[in-house]
């Protein structure tokens, strides 16, 4: 599992927690976001592990559980099988070249994303949206402005 756009590091944690994936990694260009995500996920791993998680500088579970500070188009994919990518706020150019990477990792299997891809992914089949909670659902739905957000799917 690959979160590219890894923010404070929670979807790479909860993979790893909640569904079991054999390595789970995440890439935040942002150097403040990648140091609370080393902090947090440290914190959430040694209190799920009773202290066994181990890890520093974004490294945990021998090397399972891995959070690197960069640029998405750099990080190594070729190993993924299923990516996420909360690419709302990316210009349209950006996830072009996103999608052009994904497109060139002969493992990846499934791709999730909030903002469908214009061109779509080559080598994919869309399989279509469906609607998720997410970390703002619920102040959402107190003003009266919907529910959760779409989750838009490519697999292969």
């Amino acid at each position: 599992f690959y979160d590219l756009g890894s923010g404070v590091g929670k979807i790479v944690a909860q993979a790893w927690l909640e569904f079991g994936v054999r390595e789970s990694r995440g890439v935040e260009l942002a150097a403040e976001r990648h140091a609370a995500a080393v902090t947090a996920v440290a914190e959430i791993l040694k209190r799920a592990t009773g202290g066994t998680a181990g890890g520093n500088a974004g490294v945990f579970c021998g090397g399972r559980v891995e959070l690197t500070c960069g640029d998405i188009l750099d990080a190594d994919l070729s190993q993924t099988t299923v990516v996420w990518c909360a690419n709302v706020c990316f210009a349209p150019d950006f996830d072009a070249r996103i999608a052009r990477k994904l497109a060139q990792q002969p493992r990846l299997r499934a791709i999730a994303v909030i903002k469908d891809f214009a061109e779509g992914v080559e080598g994919f089949e869309y399989g279509g949206a469906g609607e998720f909670d997410m970390s703002w659902s619920h102040e959402c739905r107190a003003q009266g402005l919907g529910g959760g957000g779409l989750v838009h799917f490519y697999f292969r």
